[in-house]
């Protein structure tokens, strides 16, 4: 990436375009240290990568797949790490995507969104990325995927909220 990154600027949008900028090899290492239980030892990468936001937002363009992957795996890492912190840096970097980026067209990242919006306690921003997972154009799938919903731990601290319970049950029925 610094290599793309150290060309003129005026050729940004076109090395997006090509994907040249990649965020794999972050989303790698995050994920390798999640998967061998020691999340703490990916919290300086995360933190260095994610602290510059310009750079983000160009891998974001360039890489949607891999950056969605790697914003769920970090905020996971903070949330699974022995920070004090780590669920408030979690929220603040899922915050800051929400209102960053533009909507995912993944209806999978936007259900890890929701979870850890879920994991947050956050039940407006939970159930705004719930919506376009249960009604994805796949009528079929909406029964199977509000009972995921309803049995995934993720949303344990927000499930008997009435605000969330009447949120579910909107989704369920609509068509």
């Amino acid at each position: 990436n610094d290599h793309w990154f150290s060309r003129p600027a005026h050729e940004r949008s076109r090395h997006i375009q090509e994907s040249h900028f990649v965020c794999g090899g972050t989303l790698l290492w995050v994920a390798m240290c999640r998967q061998a239980q020691q999340p703490d030892r990916a919290l300086a990468r995360i933190a260095g990568f994610f602290s510059d936001w310009e750079r983000v937002t160009t891998l974001a363009a360039s890489d949607t797949r891999d950056m969605e992957s790697l914003i769920n795996e970090a905020c996971l890492a903070y949330m699974e790490s022995t920070d004090a912190q780590g669920k408030a840096k979690a929220y603040r970097l899922m915050q800051r995507v929400h209102d960053s980026f533009p909507p995912t067209e993944n209806v999978e990242t936007h259900y890890n969104y929701a979870c850890i919006f879920g994991l947050c306690g956050d039940i407006d921003l939970a159930l705004e990325h719930l919506a376009p997972y249960v009604d994805d154009g796949q009528p079929q799938y909406r029964r199977r995927r509000i009972s995921r919903i309803r049995s995934d731990k993720d949303f344990d601290s927000i499930a008997k909220d009435p605000r969330f319970v009447r949120g579910v049950k909107r989704m369920a029925r609509s068509r």
